[in-house]
Parts: C-alpha cells; structure tokens; sequence
C-alpha cells in the first residue's frame, strides 16, 4: 500500500514535533518539593518552601508523594522532605541543611 505525499509529510512533522516536545520537557528547568501529608519535617518547611518559591526564577511544583506516589518512585524518593533540581538536562537532589538560604543557592548554582 502506498501513502499519499501529503500523509507522510504530515507523518513527519508530528513526528518531529513530537521529539521537540519531548526533549523540551526533558531539558526544561525546573525545581520539585517531594512530602507526604503525615510528614512532621515536611511540615515545618513549608512555609520556607513557599518563601522559596516567591523568591526563585523557576517553575515550582510540590508533588504529594500519597497522591502520586507513581512520580514519587519515577524519581526514587526514599524520605521527606526531598527537594529535586532538573536545571540544564541533569537531575540533581539537595543534601544540606534545609534553609530559604541554602536552598536558593543550590537552585541558583
């Protein structure tokens, strides 16, 4: 069976459009608080995380890890608080003591 030129070339372009969308998703910059509900530390840092979102040039998201416990195990959460860093293609966690201070400069590094 042979394709009409039209097809294949709309074939092309979504696929093509498909790989940008893909790779922008897997390049973007971006920043994610992993808790649990039930968490004491998770509960005491909100408040600076929310500071630290006011504060930081990135995307922010909080990410239930009881709600979505699958993303939670994508991005192998063992404990919480966890605050992961996606910046320039590389996925990095922060392993200091968690202050606004520290926590900006690990998401600005």
């Amino acid at each position: 069976m042979k394709l009409p030129g039209e097809y294949i070339a709309f074939l092309v372009l979504a696929a093509l459009a498909l790989g940008l969308y893909l790779y922008t998703q897997s390049t973007k910059d971006r920043v994610f608080f992993f808790y649990h509900p039930s968490c004491g530390h998770c509960s005491a840092f909100k408040p600076a995380w929310e500071e630290i979102k006011q504060k930081i040039n990135l995307p922010a998201k909080d990410i239930n890890c009881e709600d979505e416990p699958d993303k939670c195990t994508t991005y192998g959460i063992q404990g919480y608080p966890t605050i992961i860093l996606e910046k320039g293609g590389e996925r990095r966690e922060f392993n200091d003591k968690r202050t606004v201070e520290n926590v900006i400069k690990f998401i600005e590094s």
